[in-house]
């Protein structure tokens, strides 16, 4: 399932969309529905006709008290979605609005299928990852799997340079937060490799690689 990098990541070092909806408070409910318009709304004109009703969202992301609370956040999600010109509501009487993506920068312009993009596992989604990662550890885990694309093995795991690391946004804090759960939930080794030549280096670095095999396992 391909996740646009634009989404992920700014080149310029800005403040990408992920970064934005984790530091905005309640990027669970923002990033599962986000994900989930990404697998669904697959062909031109990217747009969900057959929109849930909140509570059937709530519902499917576990949340506490589906038809109070949980609607009211999902409900919330879509505003704040649309709010940043991720998607377009266009309400029908009577029924749920038509949920159309719009550019994953955040630019407000048409959906395109062109430009790269995050090779992320459907086990994802199958297994219910989605649903019961923290927003930290979800949004960490789309980065990796962005930095790791074309790697053929953990012996090519790649290291994070700082100037990468601020292409997406993410503060220090969630960085940690992450990693550790990915680490705890055995989707994620870390390792150290020395930067310079065989002779000089002066600094240690730390290398990332997500274990996409373990995605077939349902969450523990």
């Amino acid at each position: 399932m391909p996740v646009p990098t634009t989404f992920l990541r700014d080149p310029r070092q800005g403040d990408p969309p992920l970064a934005r909806m984790i530091r905005a408070g309640r990027g669970d409910v923002r990033l599962g529905i986000y994900l989930c318009l990404l697998l669904r709304a697959t062909q031109s004109p990217h747009d969900v006709r057959h929109n849930p009703v909140p509570s059937a969202w709530a519902e499917m992301l576990s949340l506490y008290d589906p038809k109070g609370s949980g609607a009211r956040r999902v409900t919330s999600a879509f505003k704040w979605l649309a709010r940043e010109r991720l998607v377009a509501l266009r309400p029908r009487a009577g029924q749920t609005p038509v949920v159309q993506l719009l550019d994953p920068a955040g630019s407000g312009a048409p959906f395109a299928a062109g430009g790269t993009w995050a090779q992320v596992p459907l086990e994802l989604w199958e297994r219910g990852w989605v649903f019961t990662l923290r927003e930290t550890s979800l949004a960490v885990l789309l980065v990796l799997l962005d930095l790791q694309y074309g790697a053929k093995s953990q012996a090519d795991a790649p290291f994070v340079t700082p100037e990468r690391r601020r292409s997406y946004g993410l503060s220090d804090d969630t960085w940690t937060r992450g990693t550790r759960d990915l680490r705890e939930r055995r989707l994620l080794t870390v390792g150290r490799v020395p930067i310079g030549d065989d002779f000089h280096f002066d600094r240690l670095r730390n290398t990332y690689w997500i274990h996409e095999r373990r995605l077939d396992d349902s969450p523990e």
